[in-house]
């Protein structure tokens, strides 16, 4: 389990200075997971980078930023919607 939180923490990093390239830094102020999570989302859906090539997958094939958020977060990309308030 904590390799696996490890190995989780490394990919995180990674894809957060690779946005951070792209002039995003999502670790500014204070936050957790998910609001790390959220703010990966927002800032390849703002920059329109998620067809971007962002490296190979570990299959040595090119991976764009949607595939590399899918495969790391266990989610699709594109926006949750907004709840209504009743």
């Amino acid at each position: 389990m904590t390799a696996d939180l490890f190995a989780h923490l490394d990919a995180e990093l990674w894809f957060v200075k690779r946005l951070k390239d792209h002039g995003k830094d999502v670790f500014l102020g204070d936050t957790t997971a998910e609001i790390r999570k959220e703010r990966i989302r927002q800032a390849i859906l703002e920059r329109g980078c998620d067809v971007a090539i962002i490296g190979r997958s570990v299959n040595g094939k090119p991976e764009t930023y949607s595939a590399a958020f899918e495969r790391l977060f266990k989610e699709p990309l594109e926006s949750k919607p907004k709840r209504r308030s009743a």
